[in-house]
């Protein structure tokens, strides 16, 4: 056997009970009879009984592989006729779409052309689904702004406060019935001085509300018109309740219990917007005006848009 040229690596293998040491070998300078197992297998050749490898090297990817001496090797049993119909039958099963049955001449489960329509399919069906559900919510509202503005008892709120975080206060409160009536609007005097961004966004200043009643001075009427509504609507009721309960403790009040309806959140449904990120109806801004007035009669003005939706 020649000299073979080598790193001088060697791998000790253990096959069979026995130890055996083989060299490493560059591939570009292995004896062209040094073949892999796929190699043996492309020659027609499987290893003989107890026929161990003779080398190692590694291909372009740095991936080690065995070698074999072709020589050693003996000749694979040929296939039957039988066999080979057989396993070129199960070679062009595994090359049959296996939806619509034609031959694609490669490996696939799923042809390119059923996976589309496949596809096309599931966006349909996602779709008819999506805009189903939007039919429903829409319909939903419609009927729910119906019910309200049939109830002669429904009552929408609407407030200015001086801001937004934990010690705001209300400073102007309008309540009306779905009907138009206006049964409360009235500017606040606050304990707290109106800030200049409110006075600016509300047009509401320490000089409007001076002399105007306190809460305390409010809180009997507010009770009461509350108590005797069947629902109270508002455009953002979280925070409207918050701004009005927080108010009414500032002054060791409390408000009575009443059940409110977000217009918001059924306007919403209503317009349809969807928001993927919130996974959720997308709120729409209330094109009201400077003051709860304004404010209210553009959630009356929704109602009545809905109820004849």
């Amino acid at each position: 056997m020649e000299t073979l040229r080598t790193n001088g690596a060697t791998k000790t293998l253990h096959l069979d009970n026995e130890e055996v040491v083989i060299s490493h070998v560059y591939e570009n300078d292995k004896p062209n009879y040094f073949v892999s197992k796929a190699g043996l297998d492309r020659l027609g050749l499987k290893l003989a009984p107890g026929q161990l490898p003779v080398a190692f090297t590694y291909n372009a990817r740095a991936r080690e592989y065995l070698l074999y001496n072709q020589y050693q090797a003996i000749p694979k049993r040929k296939l039957s006729a039988k066999q080979l119909a057989t396993l070129d039958k199960a070679r062009q099963a595994t090359m049959t779409c296996r939806e619509c049955g034609q031959f694609i001449g490669y490996p696939v489960k799923v042809c390119d052309d059923c996976t589309r329509k496949r596809r096309i399919a599931e966006i349909e069906t996602e779709t008819k689904f999506f805009f189903e559900r939007l039919t429903q919510a829409r319909n939903g509202a419609v009927d729910w702004a119906k019910s309200v503005l049939a109830d002669s008892q429904a009552i929408i709120l609407c407030t200015k406060t001086t801001g937004h975080d934990s010690a705001s206060e209300v400073i102007q409160l309008v309540i009306m019935r779905v009907d138009g009536t206006v049964l409360l609007d009235q500017l606040i005097h606050s304990q707290a001085p109106i800030p200049d961004e409110a006075s600016m966004l509300h047009h509401i200043t320490n000089q409007t509300v001076t002399g105007q009643p306190a809460w305390p001075e409010l809180h009997d009427q507010v009770e009461q018109i509350l108590q005797a509504a069947s629902l109270v609507i508002m455009y953002n009721a979280e925070s409207e309740t918050r701004f009005l309960t927080q108010t009414a403790r500032r002054y060791n009040l409390t408000l009575p219990h009443f059940q409110a309806n977000c217009a918001m959140e059924l306007y919403a449904q209503y317009y349809g917007e969807w928001s993927d990120y919130y996974n959720a109806f997308r709120w729409q801004k209330l094109v009201g005006g400077q003051s709860a007035l304004a404010d209210s009669q553009a959630i009356l003005g929704l109602l009545r848009e809905m109820a004849n939706g």
